[in-house]
């Protein structure tokens, strides 16, 4: 799990060769992110580094992952990834007390992904739940928040 979240942590998504599968399972309603008391979009985007957005536009286009290589785990799931270890669960009520938890044989993590075109001044931002278990070449990316952020333009 350290392996998969420091790999989605870089901010190339580098190939390698593997057979573990990581897919997106969509079978639940996806419930919308709140933030905290205190926390705003404006918030959000500042804390985000100019590789997301630069001149209150996205700086790129952020598309879903569909079987892309991503260290020994090929991914299909929302958005790209941008944040790990929880640099950002602080932000919403759903997220601010996750623990990703690693075990012997399985251990599960969440993480931020955003989908979003180069210059849009609006983009979707996707909890993202990780479970590995030792030995099972397919593991299971499930969105469980979503939320739209609109990036402030004063």
């Amino acid at each position: 799990m350290k392996k998969l979240l420091s790999v989605l942590a870089a901010t190339g998504l580098v190939a390698s060769s593997s057979s573990v599968a990581v897919a997106c399972n969509k079978q639940e309603a996806e419930k919308n992110l709140t933030y905290v008391e205190g926390k705003s979009d404006k918030d959000f985007v500042a804390k985000l580094s100019e590789k997301i957005v630069k001149d209150k536009k996205l700086a790129d286009d952020f598309k879903d992952i569909v079987d892309s290589q991503v260290g020994e785990y090929k991914m299909t799931m929302d958005g790209t990834p941008f944040s790990v270890e929880g640099e950002f669960y602080g932000f919403f009520n759903e997220t601010k007390d996750y623990k990703n938890v690693k075990g012997d044989t399985e251990s599960t993590g969440g993480f931020f992904s955003l989908k979003g075109e180069k210059d849009a001044t609006s983009f979707k931002i996707f909890f993202v739940e990780v479970k590995i278990t030792k030995g099972v070449e397919k593991t299971e990316a499930k969105t469980l928040y979503t939320k739209t952020v609109n990036i402030p333009q004063e």
